[in-house]
């Protein structure tokens, strides 16, 4: 078994949709319900600006791992951060070192941009994650908490004007 890390390419795009499909199911959703379309993809991926990269691996030349990621910025560190977006490893092709391959070129990314850390989030019901994770000596931020706007109310809030909110949940 030959395993190969490497940027996602145009050509990837039907193997890299197969993979968030089966992310979705492995999230228990359904794969129409993924928002990262194949359009969207080569927008956001393969466009003029892209807003993500991907990582894919490769073993015996099928795509079977994927690792999405961008960068953000740590204003106490004064220094870029990597944020993986998502991990996934397609379910025949676990348990290969894959993963932490994926992580591994992800972390040479992080240092050649001279990132002071790679950060991602991981759902608490994922405790195969949470094991690989800790084998890797990564840490967690009980003091840290996800939070999220979306939906009504970004729109809300992006309409913001004294006294233009009418609720704020």
């Amino acid at each position: 078994m030959s395993i190969k890390i490497r940027e996602a390419e145009i050509n990837d795009l039907e193997a890299i949709t197969k993979l968030l499909d089966e992310l979705a199911v492995f999230e228990d959703k359904s794969p129409q319900d993924n928002g990262l379309t194949r359009e969207k993809l080569l927008r956001h991926a393969f466009g003029s600006q892209p807003y993500i990269s991907l990582l894919v691996a490769e073993e015996d030349n099928i795509v079977a791992g994927l690792a999405i990621y961008h960068f953000t910025y740590s204003v106490s560190a004064g220094a870029p951060a990597l944020y993986l977006e998502d991990l996934f490893i397609s379910e025949n092709h676990r348990h290969h070192r894959m993963g932490t391959l994926l992580l591994s070129r992800l972390a040479q990314i992080a240092l050649q941009k001279e990132c002071c850390r790679m950060e991602w989030h991981t759902f608490s019901w994922n405790t195969q994650a949470i094991s690989f994770y800790t084998s890797l000596n990564c840490t967690f931020r009980p003091d840290s908490i996800p939070v999220r706007m979306q939906g009504e109310a970004l729109i809300e809030l992006s309409n913001f004007e004294e006294g233009a909110i009418q609720r704020i949940k």
